[in-house]
């Protein structure tokens, strides 16, 4: 198999596990309110029924994103690469889950213009927390109705190619 099919399959893989990373911590609260929730109605003795598998946010990824010419310069052509995932609320209904997967092409439009819209100091934060406000300001005008609890970055490399 060539290098570049063996690249894009260990990339594919490292999202996936930089994805869960991200969520993890949001599940295992969850799990840890669900937890003390059912050791509260054991010391109360209330028989009430819990809810064996709570409901996982809704994540729909964007993909790769890779931006060149996105700030022109003299002498440098910038490239900026990384891919996005939007957290939804977990009561999100079946139906706009379904209606969602279909708008993601219009979600990576408005990803793409609050990258453009992003200053350059923006990329130097560490959590990139004021990219992340952006691309949820976008996706927000786009879905005033919907909530998004989590724009989740990752992959991200900034460098002149």
């Amino acid at each position: 198999m060539p290098t570049s099919t063996w690249n894009r399959r260990l990339l594919a893989v490292l999202r996936i596990v930089a994805l869960g990373v991200a969520i993890a911590p949001k599940i295992a609260a969850a799990q840890t309110a669900e937890a003390s929730a059912d050791a509260g109605e054991q010391l109360t003795g209330t028989a009430g029924e819990a809810a064996e598998d709570a409901p996982q946010p809704f994540v729909l990824p964007l993909g790769d994103f890779h931006l060149r010419d996105w700030r022109p310069t003299r002498n440098e052509t910038p490239d900026l690469r990384f891919a996005v995932a939007i957290v939804f609320n977990a009561d999100t209904p079946v139906l706009t889950r379904e209606r969602l997967a279909h708008w993601v092409n219009r979600l990576r439009d408005q990803t793409i213009i609050a990258m453009r819209l992003a200053e350059t100091k923006d990329f130097a934060e560490p959590s990139l927390q004021q990219v992340q406000r952006l691309i949820r300001v976008r996706v927000s005008r786009i879905l005033p109705r919907l909530a998004v609890d989590e724009v989740l970055i990752t992959d991200f490399a900034l460098g002149d190619n």
